[in-house]
C-alpha cells in the first residue's frame, strides 16, 4: 500500500547518545507502508494526515529533539567561546614581553602595529585605546589620566582590539561614515570638530529637534575621552552614540511630563 509522507526534522539517537546533527531527509512523496524508511534510515515521518508515525526503534518526540538540539547549540557555544578566550590568553602572552600580566603602552603599541599592517598608531590614537580599554580608564567628567600609568589586563584585551577595529572601519574608505561626516563638519581637515562643528553635525543627525547648549555638553562629557574640549576622529563613535542616549533620556523626560500634565488635568 503507498501513502504519501511529509519530510521531518530528525535527530538520531544511537544507544543512549545523540548524534550531533539533525538531519533533514528528502526523499520521494511516496514509498510503501511496510518499509517507510526503505530508502534512508533511521528516520521519522510524518503521515499526510499529521500522525507521527516511527520508521526506528529510537527515534525520538519533537519537543525531545528540539530540546537535544538547544543542547548541542549552547554546547558548540560553550566550546567556540573556550577557544576564543585560548585565543586570546596566547595572544597577550606573546604580547606581555615582560610577563607582568599587563599590557604597558608600548605592548599596545605593538598589538595596534600588527591590526594596523605594520604601520604603528599614532601617540593620540594609543592615548585613547588605552583610556578606553585600560584598566584606569577615565570616566566621563574626571579629569585627564597619565596614560603612561594605564595598563590593559587580559580581560580587557578584546576591548582594545574591538575599540581599534570600530575606529579604523569608520574612515576605512571615502564611503565610510566617519570620512564622509569629517568631510563635511571638518572642512579644514584639522581631524576635529570643535563646538560648533559638533552641535552642527547632532543637529544633522536630530533632523529637525533643536540642540541646546547643555546638549553638546553632555555629548563632550561621555565622547571627549582625550578631554581636549573637541571629537577627534578616535571619539567620533562615542559622540554618535552620546547623542542618541541624550535623544533617548530626553524623550523620556517629555513622555513623563506628558502623563503628569494628563493627571492633572484629570484630577
Amino acid at each position: 500500500m503507498i501513502q504519501t509522507w511529509i519530510p521531518y526534522w530528525a535527530a538520531l539517537t544511537r544507544g543512549s547518545s545523540l548524534c550531533t546533527t539533525p538531519r533533514r531527509f528528502i526523499l520521494s512523496t511516496s514509498c510503501t507502508t511496510e518499509n517507510p524508511a526503505s530508502l534512508l534510515e533511521p528516520a521519522f515521518w510524518l503521515k499526510h494526515d499529521g500522525v507521527v508515525t516511527s520508521c526506528h526503534a529510537h527515534c525520538m518526540s519533537a519537543a525531545v529533539v528540539a530540546q537535544k538540539v538547544a543542547e548541542l547549540r549552547d554546547d558548540a557555544q560553550n566550546i567556540a567561546q573556550e577557544q576564543r578566550n585560548e585565543t586570546v590568553r596566547e595572544i597577550f602572552e606573546r604580547l606581555d614581553d615582560n610577563g607582568s600580566g599587563s599590557l604597558d603602552r608600548s605592548e599596545v603599541k605593538s598589538l595596534l602595529r600588527q591590526l594596523n599592517k605594520g604601520h604603528p598608531p599614532t601617540e593620540e590614537e594609543l592615548t585613547f585605546v588605552m583610556k578606553m580599554a585600560g584598566e584606569g580608564s577615565v570616566q566621563p567628567g574626571r579629569t585627564r589620566a597619565d596614560t603612561r600609568s594605564l595598563e590593559i589586563g587580559r580581560d580587557n584585551l578584546m576591548s582594545a582590539v574591538t575599540c581599534w577595529r570600530i575606529y579604523q572601519s569608520s574612515f576605512a574608505n571615502e564611503k565610510s561614515m566617519g570620512v564622509i561626516l569629517f568631510k563635511k563638519f571638518d572642512p579644514e581637515s584639522t581631524g576635529r570638530l570643535d563646538r560648533d562643528q559638533l552641535k552642527a553635525l547632532l543637529e544633522e543627525l536630530s533632523a529637525e529637534e533643536d540642540v541646546s547648549e547643555e546638549d553638546v555638553d553632555f555629548v563632550l562629557d561621555r565622547a571627549d575621552i582625550l578631554r581636549d574640549g573637541t571629537i577627534s576622529k578616535m571619539e567620533l563613535n562615542q559622540a554618535i552614540a552620546a547623542w542618541y542616549q541624550r535623544q533617548n533620556i530626553k524623550i523620556s523626560q517629555r513622555a513623563s511630563a506628558s502623563q503628569k500634565s494628563t493627571v492633572c488635568a484629570i484630577l
